[in-house]
């Protein structure tokens, strides 16, 4: 049996000196609260994993809709043609061609 790297004989050591220190009441109190312990810490770390998918799924769904939306204007660039050329560049002078 191995348990979180330890071995059945070093597990059963650890628990017979937690007898020992703590006395058999108090380590059934001990027992007991590292449960609820435990407990607590898995249902918030489910509630945590839950909230992380909830926000993916609205990010998921935005980026879907950017996507929808952009998509038809992405089309028209492409199908369009420059009609001019835009400013034109400047010469080593730092003037333009068109001045």
């Amino acid at each position: 049996m191995n348990f979180g790297g330890i071995g059945g004989g070093e597990l059963l050591v650890i628990l017979l000196i937690a007898l020992i220190v703590f006395g058999p009441g108090r380590l059934v109190e001990i027992a007991s609260s590292l449960g609820k312990a435990l407990r607590e810490f898995r249902k918030m770390s489910q509630d945590l994993t839950t909230e992380i998918q909830k926000e993916l799924e609205v990010t998921k769904e935005l980026q879907d809709e950017l996507k929808k939306e952009l998509q038809p204007l992405t089309a028209e660039e492409v199908k369009k043609e420059p009609q001019t050329e835009g400013p034109a560049a400047p010469d080593d002078e730092g003037s333009t061609k068109e001045e």
